[in-house]
């Protein structure tokens, strides 16, 4: 039996017209640089409120509900990283180029809901001495009461998902914890309200939706949109180039604080528990292939 025909396969609809060719790595890492930049300084913007503005308020009775757990900081850290897979793990120009314009999409989407529509969280701040309380508190001071709605760190991790999957069809079940423990962790360190995650799966998918629209339907050279995208966040970057400085400050301060924070038990059972699931998502998968 051929095995990539026996194996599990993702549920994603992969029927779109694509060129062949890869792009190179150096352009995937500059877009994952600049993608990471346009993020913060689109968020520095949108956590500024005029005075006057009108703050919203979503929290529900299942916010109180659910209990502050600060292990799963180390899956909100893991959130900043995971955004970028699809910079590494798009085939194809195509696909690359119009999941990079979607990603930016998302973004600039979200930034103006945040600046038009805010919406405040009294934080749960995490009181405890170990080293995961400490980093959550530190998690938490250092960001803003808004900017909730939609989730970013939801919305952008599942799109990432989303497309890597669509690729990598045998590992859809192996890899679907990570974006699921991702956005459970956004409620369980308290850093999100629970609409704001349902907010950030409606945007996911919307953008995802797009993403296979495009692909497929070819409205027009996916390499303009993605030079349109590039150009745009070059010339915010040109125009904001002093605030270059005070990202590279934060990014050296939580690289700093989570090595403190989090101790090596935490890293190696979550490394554990990763490779575990996955180990056994495969044996069952692979006993149920036998057996049919």
């Amino acid at each position: 039996m051929n095995d990539a025909a026996s194996a599990p396969q993702s549920p994603l609809p992969t029927n779109t017209v694509e060129t062949n060719d890869a792009p190179p790595i150096w352009l995937r890492f500059l877009t994952a640089i600049l993608m990471f930049i346009y993020f913060e300084m689109g968020y520095f913007w949108a956590k500024k409120h005029a005075a006057g503005t009108v703050i919203y308020d979503f929290a529900t009775p299942l916010d109180q509900w659910l209990p502050q757990i600060p292990l799963f900081i180390i899956f909100y850290m893991l959130g900043y990283l995971f955004v970028f897979s699809p910079c590494f793990t798009l085939k194809k120009k195509a696909e690359f180029y119009w999941g990079t314009a979607c990603f930016f999409l998302i973004l600039t989407i979200s930034f103006a809901i945040f600046k038009l529509f805010p919406v405040a969280m009294d934080k749960t701040i995490a009181m405890g001495t170990d080293g995961l309380s400490t980093l959550t508190r530190f998690q938490q001071e250092n960001d803003t009461k808004y900017n909730n709605f939609p989730s970013l760190h939801v919305s952008l991790n599942l799109f990432a998902f989303l497309v890597f999957a669509r690729h990598h069809r045998t590992f859809f079940w192996q890899m679907l914890p990570i974006p699921c423990l991702i956005i459970a962790s956004t409620v369980l360190v308290k850093q999100h309200l629970v609409l704001d995650l349902v907010g950030g799966v409606m945007m996911a998918l919307s953008a995802y939706a797009l993403f296979l629209t495009l692909l497929k339907r070819q409205l027009f050279n996916s390499l303009y949109a993605y030079l349109g995208c590039i150009a745009i966040v070059l010339t915010i970057i040109v125009i904001n180039h002093d605030r270059l400085e005070k990202i590279w400050r934060i990014v050296k301060k939580f690289s700093a604080k989570t090595l403190e924070s989090v101790p090596a038990w935490a890293f190696g059972l979550t490394l554990f528990v990763l490779l575990a699931w996955w180990l056994a998502m495969r044996f069952l998968f692979a006993k149920k292939n036998t057996a049919s």
